[in-house]
């Protein structure tokens, strides 16, 4: 019996966890993995909330997930608790996969820039990432609604990877997943620590 690629393909998604504005130090980053569209492992790590370690901690997932190279790390765009963010090159170089960041929406690079130019003294770092990434941002549709992504390495297979594993709306399954999850231990670390 022979199996598709997609059901053999290695996929992870990773999202953050809801925080209170102000108040959280930090919030959840959960990882998910799916062996095609069967999920296979789940991983939590802390993350600072508007601090620098998104990568590292994206990094730290994965290796608890025990990904290997040539896997594909959907990501819920870069910035993670509140302007933390994930830098999709240097993960996908570190881990030698093919990392999509997936967005609902094109992100507004002017309001980003403002509110970093606001809040943060090390704002040139953050809008370093932020931007080398708005610059490589594609649109495509998924079931009839547009999606935003950008891809390291950019990839002809990108569209074809996000349409295969979403399936029940126009994000990805792992992506969608590790969204639900994430808001859930996210409220309870709010109500309960």
């Amino acid at each position: 019996m022979s199996t598709s690629s997609n059901e053999c393909h290695i996929t992870i998604g990773i999202d953050d966890g809801m925080f209170l504005k102000g108040k959280s130090k930090w919030t959840v980053l959960v990882g998910v993995l799916f062996v095609g569209l069967k999920l296979e492992k789940i991983a939590m790590e802390r993350v600072e909330v508007d601090g620098l370690n998104g990568t590292l901690v994206a990094w730290k997932i994965l290796n608890r997930l025990e990904v290997k190279p040539g896997a594909t790390v959907f990501l819920d765009g870069i910035t993670y608790a509140g302007f933390n963010f994930i830098d999709p090159v240097e993960l996908s170089e570190k881990s030698f996969s093919h990392v999509i960041a997936v967005f609902r929406r094109r992100p507004n690079e002017e309001r980003i820039l403002r509110a970093l130019k606001l809040h943060f003294l090390d704002w040139e770092i953050r809008w370093k990432i932020i931007s080398k990434v708005s610059t490589g941002i594609n649109e495509m549709n998924v079931r009839g609604r547009k999606l935003y992504y950008y891809s390291y390495p950019n990839s002809y297979e990108a569209k074809m990877k996000i349409r295969k594993t979403a399936v029940t709306s126009k994000i990805p399954e792992p992506l969608r997943l590790a969204d639900a999850l994430a808001k859930e231990v996210g409220k309870f670390l709010i109500t309960h620590l």
